[in-house]
């Protein structure tokens, strides 16, 4: 199918209709999510190292990268629409509750740092499910034992294992080799990480989900 363009001069992609009838699908449940190790001595210097992370230009994408490095020729439309695409990949291959999150991270930093040789559904969806599986084996190291190129590229039903290999050496040199940037999850995890009672633990679910936006 081909990309629709909109009024102005980008593309708008319709991930949902593109690549993969699964609609149903959503990010994983968390319910089974193990706790963060706690260590309640260090939580002030913890606490102080993750606002320090998040002041680090190199860990964060640029907030204007749509206009100033791809020209509009991104849609935040576009964009937007590719984070859910990415949830269900999360899903079909039930990935570690952090991957999505850690996953549109590394999407926007790598757009923050590179044009694209095209604008087309075919190289953001790549990009998509590249990010997807490096974030993958950052979170989980039993990844590699249910999800590897072949299995992205059979999802996205017309990206090569080749090609998914080349994008992660070049997603890799993009974001300078440094994956434990901060995300969402990040702080949901930070700040519920005593969470153990009932409602507790529905006020972590919940924030959980209004986070992902689902």
């Amino acid at each position: 199918m081909r990309a629709h363009r909109s009024s102005g001069h980008h593309l708008v992609f319709p991930w949902s209709e593109q690549y993969n009838d699964d609609d149903d699908a959503s990010v994983p449940d968390d319910s089974s999510a193990s706790c963060p190790q706690l260590c309640a001595p260090y939580d002030d210097d913890i606490d102080s190292n993750l606002r320090a992370m998040e002041k680090d230009t190199a860990q964060r994408p640029s907030p204007d990268y749509l206009d100033t490095v791809h020209d509009g020729q991104i849609s935040a439309a576009a964009r937007a629409s590719l984070v859910p695409w990415m949830g269900r990949l999360t899903h079909r291959f039930e990935l570690a509750i952090g991957t999505l999150h850690r996953a549109v991270s590394y999407v926007e930093r790598f757009l923050s740092a590179r044009a694209l040789p095209r604008y087309t559904a075919h190289q953001l969806s790549l990009i998509g499910a590249t990010a997807v599986y490096v974030a993958a084996k950052y979170e989980d190291q039993e990844t590699v034992f249910k999800l590897d190129a072949r299995e992205i590229a059979g999802y996205s039903k017309f990206t090569s294992v080749q090609e998914v290999l080349a994008m992660e050496s070049e997603m890799m040199v993009a974001l300078g080799y440094r994956l434990g940037g901060l995300n969402t999850e990040t702080f949901v995890d930070h700040f519920t990480r005593y969470s153990k009672g009932k409602e507790e633990l529905h006020v972590q679910r919940l924030t959980r989900h209004v986070a992902t936006g689902h």
